[in-house]
C-alpha cells in the first residue's frame, strides 16, 4: 500500500512538471519531465539532508516553482525551502515532510499554477484518472481545506473569533 502511494505522489509531481513544453529544443515532454524529475528528487533529498542536521523535529520542504524568462526562452526552476512548520498552501507549490521518527520523506500535497487550477476546476469532469488526485488538492486548496490541514499539522488551535472595530 505504501509503495503505491509513493508511485502515486511521484506521478502527480511528474505530470505537474510536464507543463510548459517548448517544442524548439527537440526533446519530448516525457524526456524533459524525466530529466527534471531526477534533479527534483536529488534536490529534495539534499534539502532534507542539509536541514535535518539543523532542525530538531520534522523538516518541512516547500517547493516553489517559478518560470523565468531567459533571453527569448523560458526556464522552469524549483526552489526548495526547508521549514520547521508546514507551510501555508499557495499556487505552484509541492509540500513534503521529513518524518524524523520514521526516517522517511512524506508527500503532502501539490498545487499547480493559477491557470491550471482554474482549468481543472472548470473541466473537472474531463480530468483524466491519473490527475484526479491533483484535482482533489486543487479543490481542497480553493475551499480552504489545505490551509486547515496545514494548521492542524502545525498543532494550531481553531481561530479565535474576530473582534470588529466600530
Amino acid at each position: 500500500m505504501e509503495e503505491s502511494k509513493r508511485e502515486n505522489a511521484g506521478k502527480v509531481i511528474r505530470d505537474h512538471l510536464v507543463k510548459n513544453w517548448d517544442q524548439t529544443d527537440g526533446s519530448t515532454p516525457n524526456e524533459q519531465a524525466e530529466e527534471r524529475m531526477k534533479n527534483y528528487r536529488k534536490e529534495l533529498i539534499k534539502c532534507v539532508e542539509d536541514n535535518k542536521k539543523i532542525f530538531t523535529g520534522d523538516v518541512w520542504v516547500d517547493v516553489q516553482k517559478k518560470t523565468e524568462k531567459i533571453g527569448m526562452g523560458k526556464a522552469h526552476r524549483n526552489y526548495f525551502f526547508a521549514k520547521q512548520a508546514c507551510p501555508s498552501p499557495t499556487n505552484d507549490q509541492d509540500v513534503f515532510r521529513y518524518n524524523r521518527k520514521e526516517d522517511r520523506i512524506e508527500y503532502i500535497w501539490s498545487v499547480p499554477d493559477e491557470a491550471s487550477c482554474r482549468d481543472m476546476i472548470n473541466n473537472a469532469l474531463l480530468v483524466p484518472p491519473e490527475k484526479k488526485e491533483l484535482l482533489g488538492y486543487v479543490i481542497d486548496f480553493r475551499e480552504g481545506r489545505l490551509l486547515q490541514r496545514a494548521k492542524e499539522l502545525n498543532g494550531e488551535v481553531k481561530e479565535s473569533p474576530v473582534i470588529l472595530k466600530g
